[in-house]
């Protein structure tokens, strides 16, 4: 392992301190975002996240296709988009956490993150699922609509970034902002 790292840093010119420092600094960086910051900031990424995706999943609804839109020139009228019933689903966790999530941020309430983790943690769930079985039909229980299955990968962005796969990584982010914010306000035993 280590001649193959030596010739790969012949190749970059990049002695090993270099990279270890670059990996120290890059590790820093990610320390401090994590857990240097103030505990309204986390707060403030889980409104943020929620509010962009709770109007991603209306403009797909109203507006189908936003790339589409851009090269026909059409912003409004274009074909909606129709949520299956996971979407649904997910959209009823989601909605909520907007509202939640505001009032804790105007009145300042860290301890609003017991609150929407559970929302937040069950949309993970939800989505991990349906993106499951966008790939994997034999893992479908549920009976969906035939006309708008929910195993139907209507939109994807570079083949693997479905819709589903967006909303996931609304709801981490949401998570993590939220678990950061528990463990910066956990009292010491």
């Amino acid at each position: 392992m280590v001649p193959l790292l030596n010739v790969l840093s012949s190749l970059f010119i990049i002695s090993w301190n270099e990279l270890l420092k670059s990996y120290y600094i890059q590790i820093n960086q990610i320390y401090f975002l994590l857990f240097c910051m103030k505990s309204i900031q986390y707060l403030r990424i889980a409104f943020l996240q929620s509010v962009l995706a709770m109007l991603g999943s209306l403009y797909f609804s109203n507006f189908w296709d936003p790339i589409a839109n851009i090269v026909h020139g059409n912003f409004f009228g274009w074909p909606a988009f129709e949520p299956c019933h996971l979407c649904r689903w997910a959209r009823i966790l989601m909605y909520p956490l907007v509202l939640i999530s505001g009032i804790a941020l105007i009145r300042k309430d860290e301890k609003a993150a017991y609150t929407i983790l559970p929302f937040s943690i069950a949309w993970v769930v939800l989505t991990t699922y349906h993106y499951a079985i966008q790939y994997l039909n034999s893992l479908n229980v549920f009976s969906c609509a035939p006309g708008n299955p929910c195993t139907t990968i209507d939109r994807s962005v570079w083949w693997f970034i479905t819709i589903p796969a967006l909303a996931w990584i609304a709801f981490v982010v949401i998570s993590i902002s939220c678990l950061m914010l528990i463990v910066k306000n956990r009292k010491p035993l």
